[in-house]
């Protein structure tokens, strides 16, 4: 009779216990891990090539008096690169020929190290046809314009149609 008196006392004290709104609760901790992709795209004047590589001509035009007084041609902000990337960056450009072509005759080879080359963090340098760091940069999205020199012109000029072929890469540091 004790026990069931005991039982019935317990069983109303969690029915009050119930009614007023205080119940057992269980907390749990869960953790999620989320891995964010890095991505990098390189647009070449604006255009979305959802690439992380971009492969442009460049085709030299002929010189002015002014071009063969002075010895080069100069084209500042000839190319405009837009980077997005949600890691640092790291563009690098290199050429894809041996040299800018022949002269009209055919006589004459316009070596790939009269190409010179620079962004607004570099100093003009020659393009070569290994990779080299033409710019780089922080997470986000960023304009790097890009200026052309060309030289040579100081010597005998051999009139040709001259071009080069360059290929921009984005990478990570």
């Amino acid at each position: 009779m004790k026990k069931t008196l005991i039982f019935i006392m317990a069983a109303l004290i969690l029915l009050g216990v119930a009614k007023a709104g205080l119940a057992l609760s269980v907390d749990k901790t869960v953790r999620i891990n989320i891995k964010i992709v890095p991505f990098q795209i390189l647009m070449v004047n604006g255009k979305n090539t959802d690439e992380e590589k971009v492969i442009t001509t460049y085709h030299i035009p002929q010189p002015t008096p002014q071009d063969l007084q002075r010895g080069y041609i100069q084209e500042d902000n000839a190319l405009s690169l837009t980077v997005v990337s949600n890691v640092n960056w790291v563009v690098k450009v290199r050429a894809l020929s041996k040299n800018l072509g022949s002269s009209w005759d055919g006589r004459y080879i316009k070596p790939l190290s009269d190409f010179l080359i620079r962004s607004h963090q570099t100093q003009f340098m020659p393009v070569q046809q290994i990779p080299q760091k033409i710019a780089w940069g922080k997470n986000g999205k960023k304009t790097v314009n890009i200026d052309y020199r060309v030289e040579g012109y100081n010597r005998n000029y051999h009139p040709g149609n001259y071009k080069i072929i360059l290929e921009y890469t984005i990478t990570t540091p």
